[in-house]
């Protein structure tokens, strides 16, 4: 009986200890990891998660072309996160204008709410667009001296993977990162050849991508690599200087219509406004008793200044967009590189409209 009771303490012992013999029980220190884990899953900002539901509502189509824009310009960040922020921003402005226009029945107020939300993601799309723009030029810039460090590499005795692993250098910016990110995956599953071809996956440039199908073209044909490598560098460092040679003779055309649009339109409508504000004072004080040759102020004057001052500023909105779009088209070659121009061509005309009026009207000069 002694031993009976013996045995049953030895096993009650062994269930009540925590020992490894015992994986249900929890023991001190696995009760403070999970507190840790509740603390850190906490700690990540709920907002953030939550922030994925408001791009659900935006078209796929939108969603995977930022998503593509966002590793253009490589920008490591979430584009149902980003695109969630961007949305949650704009429907909180339009349901406060729609809820404001609504109370004042005002529709102006719910038009500017709409035209808000969508100049919000179109604000979006164009820094995305524009960062991915800069970076792709910085990468070309750096693409013919990469390619003549390739071809030395090669000359030197190395293979094709050694040159442009060691080609990879520091002042090479994001084409540095783009070597490396190849590089890692050929050591990997992945050939050398697609891991190359890789790279025009995450960057936007037609000029990159022909140098890499040479790169490829040639180490699989067993052609003579640095010959190749280096005229290659040699042809994109003279399109370069073409481009920037042929950027040089339109600028001429691009201050010609700067110049029209920041200076001659300005003046040009507030000398508008002006004269139309001396007829209707001169309506006011003929008072119907006009002289030989002014019988044209006696007919009513529909336009008032004011109506004529808001349709200056919409002028002058238009014509400085319509300007920032040809002087992307002669500088550039292309539509989307003229919005880059409009802000600060917006920003000038309409101060320089402030001015003008200010000189005429409060200063006397007419």
């Amino acid at each position: 009986m002694n031993i009976m009771g013996l045995l049953k303490r030895k096993k009650k012992a062994k269930r009540e200890s925590p020992g490894k013999g015992n994986p249900k029980r929890k023991t001190p220190k696995g009760k403070a990891k999970r507190k840790l884990g509740l603390r850190e899953r906490l700690s990540i900002p709920i907002t953030m998660k939550s922030f994925r539901v408001f791009s659900w509502f935006l078209p796929r189509r939108y969603k995977r072309n930022t998503k593509q824009l966002l590793i253009y310009a490589g920008k490591e960040w979430d584009s149902d996160k980003f695109l969630g922020v961007i949305n949650f921003v704009s429907l909180f402005i339009l349901l406060i204008g729609l809820q404001y226009s609504i109370m004042a029945g005002d529709l102006l107020i719910m038009t500017l709410s709409f035209l808000t939300f969508l100049l919000i993601h179109a604000v979006t799309h164009f820094y995305i667009y524009f960062k991915m723009l800069s970076r792709t030029k910085k990468i070309e810039q750096y693409l013919p001296d990469a390619l003549q460090l390739i071809a030395a590499n090669v000359r030197a005795g190395m293979t094709p993977f050694q040159a442009l692993r060691f080609a990879a250098r520091d002042e090479f910016g994001d084409l540095k990162t783009e070597i490396e990110r190849a590089t890692a995956k050929a050591f990997g599953t992945t050939s050398f050849s697609q891991a190359l071809l890789s790279i025009k996956e995450r960057i936007n440039s037609r000029v990159l991508e022909r140098a890499i199908q040479l790169f490829v073209s040639s180490m699989k044909s067993g052609a003579h690599m640095a010959n190749i490598l280096e005229e290659a560098g040699r042809d994109i460092s003279e399109n370069r200087s073409l481009k920037n040679e042929l950027a040089t003779n339109t600028k001429m055309y691009s201050m010609f219509i700067l110049f029209i649009v920041m200076m001659g339109t300005p003046f040009l409508l507030v000398i508008s406004i002006r004269f139309l504000e001396m007829i209707t004072a001169l309506q006011v004080r003929s008072s119907g008793q006009v002289g030989f040759g002014m019988s044209f102020l006696m007919s009513d004057v529909t336009i008032t200044p004011e109506f004529l001052f808001y349709v200056s500023m919409v002028m002058l909105l238009i014509t400085s967009l319509s300007a920032g779009i040809m002087i992307g088209v002669i500088s550039d070659g292309k539509v989307k590189y003229g919005f880059k121009y409009f802000p600060f061509l917006a920003t000038g005309t309409i101060a320089i409209f402030f001015v003008c009026r200010f000189l005429i009207e409060y200063m006397g000069l007419f």
